[in-house]
């Protein structure tokens, strides 16, 4: 297999199982001649000096190897959690191949009823439809060919998939008994993108598979007009065993994330998080509808029928203008990714991606869904929506980057209007009347269920809500002016930041780094239409902590003098 299949041919395969101390190889995946040196916890990837200086040049969360090992080895009550989800990804991997090959074994029988159901017809003409029989048997037979070298291939691939995490197993294995706990986490991040890009690999190969279906011609008796017996039609249908192993495989992840507090202590710490203003725009438009930052500080804007990019120290430039009468649509929404590719959603509920390069918009392509949905985000090549929240059943949908239906969560919104996601993926955060949801998505109990108010009749409704790289949430309500801080545990919620009484925030977005946030707010006075954007800087304020430690010490000498006070009395 290893001989067979284009980056496996250098691995060295052994037939005896690992009994001694390992001399484990500590090569950068992408780059081999460079040592890993460093990890990402933003990213949660190990990264040597190339990685370091092109893909995580702008992540501030990078530690040297062995401090992360060190700290999350001593949170770490049970090293074999990696091993049981990785067995847990092969037992997916392992069903989607006896599904496979059931296909591959029942092959000549599907395509022998399709056989016999066109020449059932054939028999009803002559020489004519006998010349089309002829063709169709001949392109019939090119669509088994090409059906059976499908997925033979994806037999082929899920079998070296199959292969790759058995050994996986056991070299994660061997590494837990017989390996230094530094091995153990370095294999174990190798392990988790080698079988990342793997995946990635088989779901671009073969994450579809064609279904034939036979239609016979209705004017089969009109022969003279017939062109042909019968018409196979070739349908994409979603291959869902692709879907679960990669929903497992975030499973597998999370076992191996390195918690930000192991790393950074008091940074989590959320009382002690306060927000420094960076850059201010007071721009000249209508209503601002929504919002982003990009990685670089460029700010997003669009309004009903404007797209605008802001820098500090440029002008503020109009990308798209629609005219007012002549308008199909509306913008709505508006998010980016990682690679700060935009997505703006129209109110005919199509999704526009676009790219700036050079300052200049390129429009990349339209993707269309065929339900009812308000707001979005997209992430790692998912669209994550909020269904209509006035239907029955509405719910979170998740869509492939083509606008494919790929699942759906019941019940999370009943009037819920915004949406964001952790920074990893894997919990969603979404507002229902004067309440928030944090739940995981990968099937576990959701978080928590936060309420600011106890009044079950207020209708109070939490907008723009994002959270920070802790798992913190910011959002704020109407009718207020400030900008709350709600605690990863859902436990706590404090004032944050105060927001001017003559400006109404529509919505709050961190950038990818989830170090920057912007606060996008329309003029609450009349026939006003200067609209403001602040974008702040996520800092440690310790002298938060240390106010409040003199507080609690000037208390105590407060009492200490009313002790003394009542001493005299007695005394008296």
């Amino acid at each position: 297999m290893h001989q067979r299949i284009e980056g496996f041919q250098k691995h060295t395969v052994s037939k005896n199982p690992i009994t001694e101390n390992l001399d484990m190889n500590d090569k950068c995946v992408i780059h081999p001649n460079e040592i890993l040196e460093k990890y990402c916890a933003s990213h949660q990837l190990l990264c040597c000096n190339i990685c370091l200086a092109t893909e995580h040049k702008t992540c501030s969360e990078v530690q040297p190897i062995d401090v992360v090992q060190t700290k999350s080895t001593d949170a770490s009550s049970n090293n074999t959690d990696v091993i049981l989800e990785l067995q847990s990804v092969t037992e997916k991997v392992d069903s989607a191949l006896a599904s496979t090959v059931k296909d591959v074994d029942g092959l000549e029988k599907k395509h022998s009823g399709l056989r016999n159901t066109a020449s059932s017809a054939t028999g009803k003409i002559l020489s004519k439809i006998q010349e089309m029989h002829n063709v169709f048997n001949s392109k019939l037979q090119e669509t088994q060919e090409k059906e059976r070298k499908y997925l033979s291939s994806s037999r082929i691939h899920l079998e070296a998939f199959l292969n790759t995490l058995s050994v996986a197993e056991n070299l994660l294995t061997a590494v837990c008994e017989c390996g230094t706990p530094r091995q153990l986490f370095v294999t174990a991040s190798k392990v988790k993108f080698q079988i990342q890009k793997h995946l990635e690999r088989l779901e671009k190969l073969h994450g579809k598979q064609l279904e034939i279906t036979c239609e016979i011609n209705k004017d089969v008796d009109a022969f003279s007009d017939i062109e042909y017996i019968a018409k196979l039609n070739e349908i994409d249908v979603d291959q869902t065993n692709i879907v679960e192993i990669e929903d497992q495989m975030k499973s597998f992840e999370g076992s191996m994330r390195v918690d930000d507090a192991l790393l950074f202590g008091s940074k989590t710490d959320p009382a002690k998080l306060a927000a420094k203003e960076i850059a201010k725009y007071a721009e000249e438009m209508p209503d601002m509808r929504d919002g982003c930052l990009l990685s670089d500080g460029t700010v997003l804007v669009i309004s009903y029928g404007e797209f605008r990019m802001l820098r500090d120290g440029e002008e503020m430039r109009t990308l798209i203008e629609l005219e007012s009468d002549e308008r199909p649509y509306a913008f709505e929404r508006i998010c980016s990714d990682e690679r700060d590719r935009i997505f703006i959603k129209s109110s005919q509920g199509i999704i526009m991606e676009y790219a700036i390069h050079d300052d200049q918009l390129q429009h990349i392509r339209d993707i269309s869904f065929d339900v009812a949905y308000g707001a979005f985000r997209y992430f790692a090549n998912k669209f994550y929506c909020l269904s209509c929240p006035y239907k029955k059943g509405s719910g979170l949908l998740i869509f492939n980057e083509n606008g494919k239906l790929l699942r759906v969560i019941e019940g999370t919104t009943e009037r819920g209007s915004e949406l964001a996601l952790s920074s990893d993926g894997q919990c969603i955060y979404y507002s229902n009347r004067q309440e928030i949801f944090c739940r995981d998505l990968t099937g576990k109990p959701p978080y928590y269920k936060h309420s600011k108010s106890e009044d079950p009749y207020s209708y109070r409704i939490y907008h723009g809500i994002d959270v920070d790289r802790y798992g913190n949430v910011y959002a704020f309500q109407e009718g207020e002016n400030c900008i709350v801080q709600i605690s990863e545990n859902g436990q706590e919620c404090r004032d944050f930041l105060e927001v001017d009484s003559n400006f109404r925030p529509e919505s709050i977005r961190f950038d990818h780094a989830r170090a920057r946030f912007a606060v996008f707010c329309n003029n609450n006075v009349y026939r006003e239409y200067t609209q403001v954007v602040k974008v702040y800087e996520l800092i440690v304020d310790e002298n938060e902590s240390e106010e409040c430690v003199a507080d609690d010490e000037k208390e105590e000498c407060v009492a200490d003098d009313e002790k003394e006070e009542c001493v005299a009395d007695d005394d008296d």
